[in-house]
């Protein structure tokens, strides 16, 4: 078991201008929602105090909502490679994400659901199918 990364070594990354990605499963039940936005905070406030004008240039904290632990980790369910890729090279930040929620045996695509950037959570539009990304948006909480 290795030792847990240093924290400031986070924020002198970001602060450096490069960009990083961080994700919380919505219904996530063995980590703390709260705590991880309390982590991004401090993250986001040391970067600021290592010089870096605005860390949400920088950053991009999302939450996959209805994902449980893990969920959204697999490149199939949402594609962080694409987003990081086409942020780093491109410099098209990713404000909007899709989550493909799929059957753990079959790989079907059960659902799919916006995945926000924070603090905008997905909020059904009222009509349309339940389990299709088109009948939300992403609104504030």
């Amino acid at each position: 078991m290795g030792a847990a990364p240093d924290k400031s070594k986070v924020e002198a990354f970001v602060a450096s201008g490069r960009k990083l990605i961080f994700w919380h499963d919505g219904s996530d039940n063995l980590t703390s929602f709260n705590d991880h936005v309390r982590n991004y905070s401090t993250m986001v406030n040391l970067a600021t105090g290592l010089g870096l004008a605005d860390p949400g240039t920088n950053t991009r904290f999302f939450v996959v909502s209805g994902g449980s632990h893990r969920d959204g980790a697999e490149l199939t369910e949402v594609n962080w490679y694409a987003a990081i890729t086409q942020w780093g090279e491109n410099n098209i930040a990713p404000e909007q994400l899709l989550y493909h929620k799929r059957d753990k045996t079959t790989w079907e695509v059960l659902r799919t659901l916006p995945v926000c950037r924070h603090p905008r959570y997905p909020r059904y539009n009222g009509a349309g199918d339940v389990n299709a990304a088109a009948s939300y948006t992403c609104a504030a909480t």
